[in-house]
């Protein structure tokens, strides 16, 4: 009798573990709608206006497009696990890396390009001339190459030593696919590190700026040139204020897929793998606020597609 009662304990406890993950995947797969629609309109913008597709834009609209293919991989990968979690499908790990390996490389691409693009900031504060004259093919092309190159590099590696695991799981996760823990941490320390350098170029571009302000204020420019240039400054701080909490996240997203390496705990490893990857579509929803607060020409072009579908022409 008290073996079929904590029987039946423990299956009552997988099915309400077995719930809470389906909730888990649902809100992933809301999150990854979002994200593919915030996205596709900050490339329907880019498309309707000729003044944005400058090189300042390049990297930001390279960004979106790996962000929309990133939101709809993951509401793939996110329909996959649901029903896998609803009919109890018993899946070998290396069926669960294959499946996570197109996130992981939109993931990679992701940290890559907002690194290029605090780089590019960084030469364009402190050397506006050179950033104005240089060539694409030299700024940003080779750094976009380098970071794709790096993205579909990792992911090789992380399929080759995922080949041949036949170990069952219920609960998919990206923990399990390096075999040793140590690799995958070592991984996500530089992730981390180039997070952190990424905020530290990001804090010097504001910190130019400001010392910028200062010195026009010195000079005791008009008030009207003081107030656009007032009105400038408030829109990048705002920015990288936007920039520097989507840096944190992603911080925050590596250390959680660190403490998730570290984890015995299937049902653990699942969940901080989803809460990884809530973070990293958060941090892809913010490019829209980038774009929305860092361009004027934006925010006019946007609210003349909206408004020129919303208008009903007489016959």
């Amino acid at each position: 009798m008290e073996m079929t009662n904590l029987s039946a304990e423990i299956w009552s406890m997988s099915d309400e573990m077995t719930v809470t993950a389906l909730a888990f995947s649902v809100v992933i797969c809301v999150l990854s709608v979002v994200v593919v629609i915030a996205n596709a309109v900050i490339l329907l913008v880019l498309f309707k206006s000729k003044k944005l597709r400058t090189k300042h834009f390049l990297t930001l609209g390279l960004l979106s497009i790996n962000d929309v293919l990133l939101g709809v991989t993951s509401l793939c990968y996110e329909s996959w696990q649901l029903s896998s979690l609803s009919s109890n499908s018993v899946k070998t790990v290396s069926s669960c890396c294959y499946h996570t390996l197109p996130l992981q490389f939109f993931l990679s691409n992701d940290l890559f390009f907002i690194a290029i693009l605090a780089l590019e900031r960084t030469v364009a504060a402190f050397q506006p001339l050179f950033y104005e004259n240089i060539s694409s093919l030299l700024l940003p092309f080779p750094l976009i190459a380098i970071a794709l190159c790096s993205s579909i590099s990792i992911t090789t590696i992380t399929a080759i030593y995922n080949e041949g695991r036949s170990e069952k799981t219920l609960y998919c996760s990206n923990d399990d696919c390096w075999q040793e823990s140590q690799k995958d941490v070592v991984m996500h320390l530089c992730y981390i590190s180039v997070a952190i350098v990424v905020l530290v170029l990001n804090a010097t571009v504001l910190f130019r700026v400001i010392q910028k302000a200062h010195s026009y204020k010195s000079r005791h420019l008009k008030n009207i040139f003081a107030l656009k240039f007032s009105e400038q400054i408030r829109l990048l701080r705002m920015v990288s204020y936007i920039t520097i909490t989507l840096l944190l996240s992603q911080i925050v997203a590596r250390s959680l897929r660190i403490m998730s390496s570290q984890s015995v705990d299937e049902q653990e490893k699942f969940f901080f793998y989803g809460l990884y990857r809530l973070l990293c579509l958060f941090c892809s929803t913010c490019n829209f606020f980038i774009y929305f607060f860092n361009s004027d020409e934006f925010r006019s072009t946007l609210k003349g597609v909206f408004c020129a579908e919303s208008v009903v022409t007489p016959f």
